[in-house]
């Protein structure tokens, strides 16, 4: 074996062992892997008629069926399953319907009992309201398209997170951007969240949320020093033992 040889195979080896690898969680749309929220507030239950689905595309799609405007009544679906966010990029595209009228919705992650929203704010601008909504603004809520599809990507640190809610892709700042820091509590629960998605405050019957993609992307640490294992080693010991082959051999023929 070439000196040259050797010492690739020592880095692919070495390289391997100390790289961290990205890995992408495809979250499920499947209704299966969805359930209503508890909307519990002052002893009254703000869960309203509504129905869940998936569409002919597999979207995971849930309608309001009331006409309810004010408080009364909302949707809240999250994942069944947790999922860690720490160092991680969350993911979707989404739109909300209100029908031609007003309706708010909330996004983002919750700690499995729903009106504990975990992450929910993607907005710069004050007064920071929480949510998003159609037709007209309240309490500074951004106004978003009805029908038109939006692009949510989140990345989280330990101290703080990264986002963009964009009109035209992940990533894009055509629409919303921003950066915000959260506490030490708030990055212990995100290794164990819940995506969720919340509609309520409708004035028009058949308002709905379709969610088409949500991913989630853990991005490479840098780890820490590492004692090699003993295969490790032996091959170490091989290819060193390789490289003063090549030497012995050098000298002899010169």
């Amino acid at each position: 074996m070439r000196k040259r040889e050797v010492f690739a195979a020592l880095l692919t080896l070495f390289g391997s062992s100390f790289g961290a690898g990205a890995a992408v969680t495809n979250v499920s749309l499947a209704v299966a892997d969805w359930q209503k929220t508890n909307l519990v507030f002052g002893g009254t239950d703000y869960q309203g008629p509504a129905t869940v689905a998936n569409t002919a595309s597999g979207h995971l799609l849930g309608t309001k069926t009331t006409a309810t405007g004010g408080t009364n009544y909302s949707l809240g679906l999250h994942t069944v399953a947790t999922y860690n966010l720490q160092d991680a990029t969350l993911r979707y595209n989404w739109r909300l319907s209100g029908q031609g009228s007003y309706s708010g919705i909330y996004t983002g992650l919750d700690t499995g009992d729903g009106h504990a929203h975990l992450i929910n704010n993607f907005d710069p601008n004050s007064p920071f309201a929480g949510f998003m909504t159609t037709a007209w603004s309240y309490l500074g809520s951004e106004i978003i398209p009805s029908d038109g599809w939006l692009w949510t990507e989140v990345t989280f640190s330990a101290n703080h997170y990264d986002f963009t809610v964009s009109k035209t892709g992940y990533g894009n700042t055509d629409f919303l951007h921003g950066s915000k820091a959260i506490a030490s509590t708030t990055w212990d629960a995100l290794v164990a969240a819940h995506p969720f998605f919340q509609l309520g405050d409708n004035y028009v019957a058949g308002a709905y949320f379709e969610v088409a993609d949500l991913s989630i992307t853990t991005r490479d640490v840098p780890p820490g020093p590492s004692v090699p294992e003993p295969v490790s080693l032996a091959l170490l010991a091989l290819g060193l033992a390789g490289l003063g082959a090549v030497r012995l051999s050098r000298s002899r023929v010169s």
